[in-house]
């Protein structure tokens, strides 16, 4: 690749691209050939993204394709993290919702009419009266599982999301990425069963990004100067100290029985994920034949699934009934996204601030603000006398 070339894809000074191509070669992590330079897949020294405008230039594309810029660092977390989709199981679980609804049935229709389903129906034609039998039957069951599925997957990404933020708490900024990939399943189910009913304010703030009293008092009691006054002024002035310790009491407590709440419905239905993950043994059909009085007659708020027990005979399969709402599980991925997005926009503004953008709003959970996504944001600095008043986002 010429250093033409990829100046102008980074649109960046061809100068400034030479010479940080130039020490990259230096240290042998490029080579220079008569026709450019070839640039190793997949890997490209950070030190480049850095002297390019600090992760503005996220991809790299030369002859063999696209090359993407990984490493251990900071910069890489951030743009993961900005192009992390967290709303996305959100919209999945809307969109099963939706699915339910009887104003959906020409779709659901529409998707029967298909000759592969229409033959496959024929063939089930012992268990199905018709394909009306099968869509007010075992579809309903099915959407309903599946956005079962779909909440308490993102129950267990939410808990993964806050384990891999624990390591960048303790100090390990560039490990972030590594954890969230390679999280372990045992440590979020210890988290939700075992460390959530026992967490203390302190670690909630180190959660959510949000500064110790210690910290604001300090702020208070130290002084700044600016070049027009020999006066000093606080850091931050009491009563802004009063409100913000207020506000940080009230979202960590918010966020305390939120998250308990989803800690439940993650112990609750631990086992029925399992048992759908693994095989999709849950039973969507009857024993006998699909006819409209039994569809009457069933109630699509439960579903069974198989469940280990010594004693039931080897020939044998105990059955668990579990009672599942759509309301209630899109009333679950409603709080796992606000609670996401919270951690998410505190815990980058504080560790992996981009210096270019000003200063980040600290967000706050105010009550119910996971009906309509809201929250208050404050933009304060303990790093400057520099604090405006609250307003809500």
């Amino acid at each position: 690749m010429k250093a033409t070339e990829l100046a102008r894809q980074l649109d960046k000074p061809l100068p400034e691209v030479e010479k940080h191509l130039a020490e990259l070669e230096q240290r042998q992590l490029v080579e220079k050939t008569h026709s450019g330079y070839r640039i190793p897949a997949p890997l490209i020294d950070p030190s480049l993204k850095v002297a390019l405008n600090q992760g503005l230039a996220e991809r790299v594309v030369g002859s063999s394709g696209t090359v993407m810029i990984q490493d251990a660092g900071p910069f890489p977390q951030v743009t993961f993290l900005r192009s992390y989709s967290e709303e996305w199981r959100l919209f999945k679980a809307l969109l099963l919702a939706k699915l339910l609804d009887q104003s959906s049935m020409p779709v659901l229709n529409a998707v029967l009419a298909d000759p592969h389903f229409k033959e496959a129906l024929y063939v089930y034609q012992a268990y199905y009266e018709n394909a009306e039998a099968y869509r007010e039957y075992t579809i309903r069951l099915g959407l309903l599982t599946e956005l079962l599925n779909t909440a308490f997957a993102y129950a267990e990404d939410l808990g993964a999301f806050i384990k891999a933020w624990e390591t960048v708490i303790q100090g390990h900024r560039d490990k972030f990425l590594r954890k969230f990939i390679d999280y372990d399943t045992r440590e979020v189910t210890k988290f939700y069963i075992e460390e959530v009913s026992n967490l203390s304010e302190r670690r909630l703030r180190q959660m959510l990004g949000y500064p110790y009293d210690e910290e604001l008092q300090k702020a208070v009691e130290e002084e700044v100067r600016d070049s027009y006054s020999s006066v000093g002024v606080p850091k931050l002035r009491e009563e802004d100290r009063l409100q913000l310790r207020e506000l940080i009491q009230s979202s960590c407590q918010l966020f305390r029985e939120s998250l308990e709440e989803i800690a439940q419905f993650y112990r609750e239905h631990m086992e029925l994920y399992r048992q759908y993950k693994h095989g999709y043994k849950i039973p969507l059909r009857p024993a006998g034949k699909i006819t409209k009085e039994v569809i009457t007659k069933t109630r699509f708020d439960s579903v069974f699934f198989p469940v280990r027990n010594p004693n039931v005979p080897p020939n044998r399969v105990a059955l668990r009934l579990v009672e599942i709402s759509a309301e209630h599980l899109v009333e679950m991925a409603r709080k796992i996204h606000w609670l996401m997005f919270l951690i998410k926009m505190n815990m980058e503004r504080k560790y992996y601030p981009h210096p270019d953008e000003g200063e980040a709003p600290l967000y706050f959970l105010i009550p119910n603000g996971w009906r309509e996504f809201r929250f208050k944001a404050a933009i304060y600095s303990l790093e400057r006398a520099n604090h405006e008043a609250h307003k809500q986002a």
